[in-house]
């Protein structure tokens, strides 16, 4: 099953992206902090600009 991150910028625009794993989730006293690790953001990516 895949996991995605998706987050509504206004109405009509929402950035999505594929999550491997949740590497943290807290709260300040102004927002929700998640942290996560997505193939997107893997040094050793497959599909990365420079192993093409």
């Amino acid at each position: 099953m895949d996991f995605w991150f998706s987050e509504m910028h206004t109405s009509n625009v929402k950035m999505s992206i594929r999550v491997e794993k949740q590497l943290f989730s807290g709260t300040s006293d102004f927002q929700r902090i998640d942290v996560f690790d997505s193939p997107e953001s893997s040094p050793n990516r497959t599909n990365s600009p420079t192993t093409r």
